[in-house]
């Protein structure tokens, strides 16, 4: 079997770890967090405000990292970071020192040792598979939930949130720092990489595509700015529509349980997606499957505008979730094709600035709609346009120009 396989499982896994323990543990840890240091819900909440923001701050340096030393420095580095962030937090009453800690070493860990390392691995070990490849790494931000929270929510319960923090760092360095040193490798051989591309073909192949783009170079490019500022319209709107589909749904008189059935649905086919769109992306222009899920997109903020009924909304999302769920592969595959593997996982990290910020910018005022006018409708109407300006920007876009030429890293 292709190696590249084994370094997207190990980075897959890696993932799942990183997501598990961070985003989708916050919210089982505001209430005992809440009730053990006596704290206000809209302070404990800014903890997850606090990690994304070290997010925003930290992922072009650790993008840069990647794109210049071994990942089996760095991926093990970031675990143990994420280790001892959590333990200095389980072990301490003083906000200062836990804010510290979410905004540095676990954000910067999970810079390290997430989704922007993954991302650039797979990129740099396929060619002729990459969508696929891309599409099934993706998953794992949202398996990440079902597979890891549960664990999570029965250690916080038998154990109290400080034992489960520190049990779940624990677990998660020493599976990180051993999939990253035994499974993980920055870039494939020409060899290997031949054979991804046509085992029937000889000849070599460089391992890394594109050149070497620095800030400035960035800067300047028309291409990174339309790629990052669609991406990041289509992920505001993706947020606003995260953190606003129960609550709306609730205003129409639906119960937490019902809601959750129809979140449950959409994220399911969300999953599946990702693999779809990154199947595809191999056979048919990145630009109109970007189309696809634009449209369906749309579709599903005009559902929730209008609400046509529960069971409608149920099987829609269950429908449309697949191509929703698409976005993700969409920004990696735009990204690689644009500008290469060379230095994907830099360009990865400025384009998770501009998402961060949208999002914020995003999230922000459609909380400021809904307290002026009791209702969505407002910011899910502007989130239409928005992301119909994004379809626009990215077809402006051009694809597979990277130029072919780079050394070989050994």
């Amino acid at each position: 079997m292709y190696f590249g396989w084994w370094v997207v499982a190990a980075s897959f896994v890696c993932l799942m770890l990183v997501n598990g323990s961070t985003i989708f543990l916050f919210g089982l840890m505001v209430v005992p967090v809440s009730e053990d240091l006596q704290l206000p819900r809209s302070v404990a909440n800014q903890g997850y405000i606090l990690y994304m923001a070290g997010l925003t701050v930290w992922g072009p340096v650790a993008g840069w990292l990647i794109d210049r030393l071994s990942v089996r420095l760095l991926v093990p580095a970031g675990a143990v970071m994420i280790m001892a962030g959590f333990l200095a937090i389980a072990t301490t009453d003083r906000l200062w020192m836990i804010a510290l800690m979410l905004a540095f070493p676990v954000a910067f860990g999970a810079g390290l040792a997430g989704m922007i390392t993954g991302s650039a691995l797979t990129s740099r070990w396929f060619r002729r598979r990459r969508g696929r490849a891309l599409g099934i790494y993706a998953m794992a931000s949202s398996l990440a939930g079902l597979a890891i929270t549960p664990a999570s929510a029965a250690a916080i319960e038998a154990l109290g949130w400080r034992s489960a923090l520190i049990a779940q760092g624990f677990v998660l360095c020493v599976l990180i720092v051993t999939f990253g040193l035994v499974l993980m490798r920055d870039q494939p051989s020409a060899e290997q990489l031949r054979v991804e591309i046509d085992p029937n073909e000889s000849g070599t192949e460089k391992p890394l595509e594109g050149r070497v783009w620095t800030a400035k170079d960035l800067l300047r490019e028309r291409n990174f700015y339309l790629i990052v500022i669609a991406m990041g319209i289509v992920f505001a709107s993706d947020g606003v529509l995260v953190v606003s589909m129960v609550p709306h749904m609730s205003d129409q008189g639906i119960s937490l349980t019902a809601a959750a059935l129809v979140v449950s649905a959409q994220s399911a086919s969300a999953t599946f997606g990702k693999f779809v769109v990154g199947f595809l992306s191999e056979r048919i222009s990145i630009i109109r499957i970007y189309g696809v899920v634009v449209a369906c997109h749309l579709l599903l903020l005009a559902l929730y505008l209008t609400w046509p009924g529960y069971w409608i909304m149920v099987m829609a999302s269950a429908v449309i979730g697949i191509a929703v769920g698409g976005v993700v592969p969409v920004k990696f595959i735009m990204l690689s094709k644009a500008f290469g593997s060379r230095s994907f996982a830099y360009i990865m990290g400025l384009a998770t600035v501009i998402s961060q910020i949208f999002s914020a910018i995003a999230l922000y005022l459609a909380g400021v709609s809904y307290d002026r006018a009791g209702n969505y409708s407002v910011a899910f109407i502007a989130m239409m346009l928005a992301v119909t300006i994004s379809f626009l920007l990215a077809s402006q876009a051009r694809f597979d120009q990277a130029p072919q030429t780079s050394p070989t890293k050994q």
